[in-house]
């Protein structure tokens, strides 16, 4: 908690697209026990529901999903980081939720059997530590229901991630939203501050490469050799270098053609120490 800090706002340019399957996972630590927190609240542009959500009553987390609720109780304990992460695709009957790198079970609130909307809705507003509204035009934050604590590595990712993804890799950055300073609005008073109790466990690194590749004969690069070239090149370079006398390889690349762009590809090469 800071003096005169009362939420992040993400900003305009940074909106979260339509998503079909995604996961959001966040630290979190509840310093003042109080009846009703958020955790974030994501609100459909049409400021009807909440789209996205966790928020909480006393220890009991609450997840919201698309208007609805589901609980998992005495699960977020005072004065202790707790990793909390939920996911989800079109395909599933109710997000998964994950505290601490372990699956948990929810409880739906309510027996309500209408179908899901295929995809999160993009263009609407995201605020951290608060729950807010819409009136007239204007944002209201809903007062008495903030985040009386911590709240660190909020991120969102455009896929469902596994078990083994979460549990293993609890600091990997996301790939919709990041954890970096400049994606939010910072008018609200609220500047990051250096925690050094937040360990992050680095099994694997997930480093993003953009390179064009020109072929003499004018033809086009197939995206299987895109991915030979990228995978041949960044094996010979992660061999030359080590870190503290660990030495690094390349555990996959993922290839895909770069929108607008004739000859390049671009690559999420995923390298394991």
């Amino acid at each position: 908690m800071q003096k005169d800090c009362k939420y992040w706002l993400l900003k305009k340019e940074h909106k979260i697209p339509d998503l079909k399957e995604l996961t959001v996972c966040v630290n979190i630590k509840r310093k003042i026990s109080n009846s009703q927190w958020t955790v974030f609240t994501y609100l459909h542009p049409d400021k009807t529901r909440i789209e996205l959500g966790m928020k909480g009553s006393g220890p009991n987390l609450h997840i919201i999903m698309f208007g609805r609720v589901w609980t998992k109780s005495s699960v977020v304990s005072l004065e202790n980081w707790h990793s909390v992460c939920m996911t989800w695709s079109k395909s599933m009957t109710e997000p998964k939720v994950y505290v601490n790198g372990s699956n948990v079970d929810i409880k739906a609130e309510s027996r309500e059997t209408a179908l899901y909307p295929d995809s999160v809705a993009t263009g609407g507003t995201l605020t951290l530590a608060v729950a807010h509204n819409f009136s007239n035009g204007e944002m209201n934050i809903e007062t008495g229901r903030e985040l009386k604590g911590s709240l660190s590595l909020f991120r969102v990712w455009k896929r469902e991630r596994s078990a083994e993804e979460i549990s293993g890799l609890t600091c990997t950055d996301g790939d919709v939203l990041h954890w970096e300073e400049q994606i939010w609005d910072n008018d609200m008073h609220c500047k990051p501050i250096r925690d050094s109790t937040q360990q992050c466990d680095w099994c694997y690194y997930e480093v993003k490469l953009v390179f064009i590749i020109f072929r003499e004969d004018g033809n086009k690069t197939s995206t299987q050799d895109a991915r030979e070239v990228a995978h041949q090149w960044l094996t010979h370079v992660m061999g030359e270098v080590h870190l503290w006398e660990t030495y690094i390889y390349l555990h996959k690349v993922m290839v895909q053609p770069l929108g607008g762009l004739h000859t390049p590809s671009s690559r999420n090469a995923e390298v394991r120490q």
